[in-house]
């Protein structure tokens, strides 16, 4: 199983994980075979992502995700909110409170796990899906603040809500493909204040779920909005959600821009002067910067298969190395590049045919070397994750070692 970009050289391929849209409805099941038709349908719906069966490969399981039950529920709340703030309905806070205590239950079951949110989804119904996606990172980010329980629920419900004020923005600004005019980004720039007036004077929440409405797109160095607050001006809350905001934004497809590989936005997001360091830091020890069943190349020409996750080691996931550094064909062992100067440079679309013929060749030893790797497997999946072995093969370089520098 591999992670791949919707193009049409996937036609022809079977989907290893189902496709669905906004709302959990599905697109294409899981074994169903990717056709010219289908391809340009998951293009037309902003599908990025999907995960595919290889004949050379064998099966993995996916990075942990919010289980689609969760995202359902929560994301059919939020959306009740939105649509009902258009027409100047206040919230039920109970059932959004519930939501939240929900999306907190379902981080706090997987601590220390590396999380990778679904990109398999239709761009469509994005604010509620983003809403739900921002919760999520803020939660993770989060662990590292060890906050009470009841301030992680406030914090929830503050995230699921900090896009609220988006329902008083006509959906002509908000759905534009292409740059906004100097008139439409005012008007798109009052959505905190909006946000943020609704809440308090239609649903009466928390003075804290509030502030990360008003406050979520204020930034440190003061070049944020609507009020240019800076570093300790901004609640904790809101800084959170900032850091979730940007992640979410950038790596998630919309209908007007593809998403961005998890690496770029982590480098993006470390070197932007408006983002809490700490809480930046914070989300990305949680995040998996490359998910499990993609391709990489690493710093010293090897290209790789990602088959699993270090929870202790989230930008060095863990390969089965398939190439020399000049992208000769070898027998495939396992790296551990934690320590090592090598790093995993750029995620790729695709393998060389080459390498693909030999991976094939090797199937029985790829098998024994993913045997008995300890995996972090989302609670309820049907397929175990295979991963690393700790035995070096006898004709090939040792297994579980560094990459050559």
């Amino acid at each position: 199983m591999r992670l791949a970009e919707v193009s049409p050289d996937l036609e022809g391929a079977r989907l290893a994980r189902p496709v669905r849209a906004g709302r959990g409805e599905l697109l294409l099941g899981r074994g169903e075979r990717l056709t010219s038709a289908r391809l340009m349908h998951l293009e037309r719906r902003g599908v990025r992502h999907v995960y595919v069966d290889d004949d050379f490969l064998p099966a993995l399981a996916p990075d942990p995700d919010l289980d689609e039950a969760t995202r359902v529920l929560v994301g059919r709340s939020l959306r009740r909110v939105m649509e009902g703030a258009a027409q100047g309905e206040g919230p039920d806070m109970g059932e959004i409170a519930a939501a939240a205590s929900r999306l907190v239950a379902a981080v706090d079951a997987r601590p220390g796990s590396l999380f990778s949110l679904s990109r398999l989804r239709a761009a469509d119904e994005a604010t509620a899906q983003h809403g739900v996606n921002v919760a999520v990172f803020a939660l993770l980010a989060a662990d590292h603040y060890h906050l009470p329980e009841g301030e992680r629920t406030v914090l929830a419900v503050g995230a699921l809500l900090h896009d609220v004020g988006k329902a008083f923005v006509p959906v002509e600004i908000l759905r534009k493909p292409g740059p906004l005019t100097a008139d439409e980004w005012d008007v798109m720039q009052r959505h905190p204040e909006m946000g943020h007036r609704f809440l308090v004077e239609r649903a009466g929440v928390d003075a804290r779920v509030a502030a990360v409405a008003l406050a979520h797109h204020e930034r440190m160095d003061g070049g944020g909005y609507p009020r240019g607050l800076s570093e300790g001006q901004i609640d904790l809350s809101a800084r959170l959600a900032a850091v979730a905001d940007v992640w979410d934004a950038m790596a998630s497809p919309r209908w007007y821009k593809p998403s961005f590989p998890h690496a770029y936005v982590a480098a993006h997001m470390r070197s932007s002067p408006g983002l809490d360091r700490e809480a930046v830091e914070a989300l990305l020890a949680r995040v998996a910067l490359f998910p499990t069943g993609s391709f990489v190349r690493l710093t010293n020409g090897c290209l790789a298969w990602v088959v699993g996750q270090d929870p202790r080691h989230p930008a060095h996931p863990r390969l089965l190395l398939l190439t020399d550094g000049r992208g000769e064909p070898v027998a495939p062992y396992v790296a551990e590049l934690a320590g090592a100067a090598t790093r995993v440079e750029a995620a790729l679309p695709a393998l060389p045919r080459a390498v693909r013929d030999n991976a094939r060749r090797h199937l029985d030893r790829i098998a024994r070397l993913l045997e008995d790797v300890s995996v972090d497997v989302p609670p309820g999946e049907e397929e175990r994750r295979p991963a690393r072995g700790d035995k070096a093969p006898s004709d090939g370089p040792a297994a579980s070692r560094p990459a050559s520098p």
